[in-house]
């Protein structure tokens, strides 16, 4: 299932950099009004692994794939791995340090130390946004 999933993720990816499927991604992107969010993304998933399996999955089973992997990222970042998708972007965990601050009545405080996420952009990713 999980490859499958990887094979239409690459799939839509590489409709988006492709000069062919200038159409079709702008077909697959909602519309700018559209709210695009979790439903969006299941839809894609089921719709996408229709295409590239040999057999469609239900709309249950493309929310557990969505489920699986967000929690797959978030438990390798916990745990302090850095966590890569080549041609999207990397997540990396940071430790932020503990820090003074004021509020706005004059009151300093010290803030302790805390984890952070940090994501940066692949640089096809980011070609593909500017339109270049």
């Amino acid at each position: 299932m999980f490859t499958s999933l990887r094979t239409a993720l690459a799939r839509n990816a590489s409709l988006l950099t492709s000069a062919r499927g200038a159409k079709t991604a702008a077909k697959a992107a909602p519309a700018s009004s559209t709210k695009v969010g979790k439903a969006w993304a299941v839809d894609l998933i089921k719709e996408e692994v229709g295409k590239v399996g040999k057999a469609a999955i239900t709309k249950a089973q493309a929310e557990a794939a969505l489920e699986a992997l967000i929690g797959g990222i978030k438990s390798s970042v916990a745990s302090g791995q850095r966590v890569t998708f080549q041609g999207f972007g990397s997540f990396t965990p940071v430790t932020k340090a503990s820090r003074m601050v004021q509020t706005p009545k004059g009151v300093k405080m010290q803030l302790p130390e805390r984890k952070g996420l940090r994501f940066k952009i692949s640089s096809e990713f980011k070609s593909a946004v500017q339109g270049k």
